[in-house]
């Protein structure tokens, strides 16, 4: 392990925890000053339409811990081409993913009415029917800049991503106040969220070709290798579906037959839940892409268990 990469590591967790903190720090100001000028009923809409969405993420089945391992042998296999290739196939896999999404949140949005017509107005449905809606365009920018993100981990690149999560944690905030004070509501939340979305994308296509020297390839695609990716992101697929069911059903099932004002009690009182969930994946975050390397490059477990 040398200097530069220790530093990445040590640097990398210290920020990671920086940002949780100002993460746990700025809800307790922001969230009370966004449910008054929200009010219950919007800021509930507002969670709900994110729960929604989030089923959307399901459709990557499990491809995103895939992209980490199989980019992480092709570099540890000093095969540039190979990887670059190999980030191609990800990301003709990614934009197909993102077309499923795209095609279910529309379906989704379409179908607001029936599946929430018993807990919502019918304003509330139509409002619900345009937040769906650009939720679903942001998602699939974030579907796309998965492969781009993954890269900066790969190359275990953790003072450049943590600060910029930093900074997204600091900047966002300010932008939706002053979207809220605006008068723009809920819709103007999720533009703020879509456009934050397609910046982040365009910073991680820069650094990929600028910094990383990493541009995707489609001329020698190892399509050999999807029998073996599918095989192992079966397992991950299946530890999202159960995960998504867990954390993401409860404020459907509560707007469908509750009401926006349920939703929104609840999910108050489901961020600070959220907070001590985030504080226990600080440190895998970081040290995943490292462990990874290390078990692909058939290192002792005695060096595994010394990172350790």
């Amino acid at each position: 392990m040398n200097h530069d990469n220790t530093s990445q590591l040590k640097i990398g967790s210290i920020l990671t925890y920086v940002n949780l903190t100002i993460n746990c720090i700025i809800p307790l100001f922001y969230t009370p000053i966004m449910l008054r000028i929200l009010g219950q009923s919007e800021y509930g809409l507002y969670g709900l339409s994110s729960s929604v969405v989030s089923y959307l993420s399901l459709l990557t089945f499990g491809m995103g811990t895939a992209i980490n391992r199989y980019t992480i042998k092709a570099k540890i296999e000093n095969d540039h081409e190979k990887l670059e290739n190999t980030v191609g196939l990800f990301l003709i896999l990614y934009l197909f993913f993102s077309s499923l999404a795209l095609i279910a949140g529309i379906f989704l949005s379409w179908k607001a009415g029936f599946f929430f017509g018993k807990g919502l107005d019918i304003r509330e449905i139509d409002k619900l029917k345009i937040l769906i809606i650009i939720m679903t365009i942001s998602t699939v920018l974030a579907l796309i800049s998965t492969v781009f993100a993954t890269m900066v981990l790969v190359y275990e690149k953790y003072i450049f991503r943590r600060l910029l999560d930093c900074a997204g944690t600091l900047i966002s905030p300010i932008i939706n106040l002053i979207i809220l004070f605006a008068g723009k509501g809920s819709v103007g939340l999720a533009m703020a969220s879509l456009l934050t979305q397609f910046v982040y994308l365009l910073i991680f296509i820069s650094y990929n070709l600028k910094k990383l020297n990493i541009r995707p390839r489609f001329n020698r695609l190892p399509t050999y290798m999807l029998k073996d990716i599918w095989g192992y992101s079966a397992y991950m697929f299946i530890s999202a579906i159960v995960d998504m069911l867990y954390w993401a059903t409860d404020k459907v099932l509560l707007g469908a037959l509750a009401g926006t004002t349920a939703v929104a009690v609840y999910n108050i009182g489901g961020s600070f839940n959220g907070m001590l969930r985030e504080l226990s994946a600080a440190i895998s975050s970081v040290f995943g892409t490292r462990v990874t390397t290390m078990v692909l490059s058939e290192r002792s477990m005695d060096d595994i268990s010394e990172l350790l």
